[in-house]
C-alpha cells in the first residue's frame, strides 16, 4: 500500500510500561485498509465514535497526516510514506469537515497543547 502508519504518545510521569491501546488502533486501522483495499492518505479523517484510548474520552477521532518527522522514502518497490495518526475531538473533526484536514493539522502543528 506504500505507506505506514506512526502514532506518538505523551508519556506521563507516572507511567510504568507503555500503554498497548495504541499498538491495537493501529492493528485495527491496519486490518480495515487489508479487508477493503482502501489506502490511507495525508488529510483523510477516520470517524471512530469512541474513545481512542477506549475511554470516554474527549479524543474520539482520527486525523491523518505526512509524518513531519519521518520523511517518504524509496524503496525498490516505491516510495513509502509515514502517516501519522493524530487524535482530535468531534468539534476538531467538524472543522475538518467543513474546512480540510491538511489547514486544520497545520493549525494544531502551531499550537499543540
Amino acid at each position: 500500500f506504500g505507506f505506514e502508519l506512526t502514532f506518538r504518545l505523551k508519556r506521563e510521569p507516572s507511567d510504568d510500561t507503555p500503554p498497548i491501546w495504541p499498538a491495537e488502533l493501529l492493528q485495527t486501522l491496519a486490518k480495515y485498509v487489508f479487508q477493503t483495499g482502501n489506502g490511507l492518505c495525508p488529510g483523510d479523517h477516520i470517524s471512530w465514535h469512541n474513545g481512542l484510548d477506549q475511554s470516554e474520552g474527549p479524543i474520539c477521532q482520527m486525523l491523518l497526516a505526512a509524518d513531519p518527522k519521518l520523511h517518504d522514502l524509496e524503496t525498490p518497490l516505491g516510495v513509502l510514506k509515514f502517516i501519522q495518526i493524530i487524535g482530535i475531538t468531534n468539534e476538531e473533526l467538524k472543522t475538518v469537515q467543513e474546512w480540510n484536514g491538511p489547514g486544520v493539522t497545520n493549525l494544531l502543528r502551531q499550537n499543540p497543547l
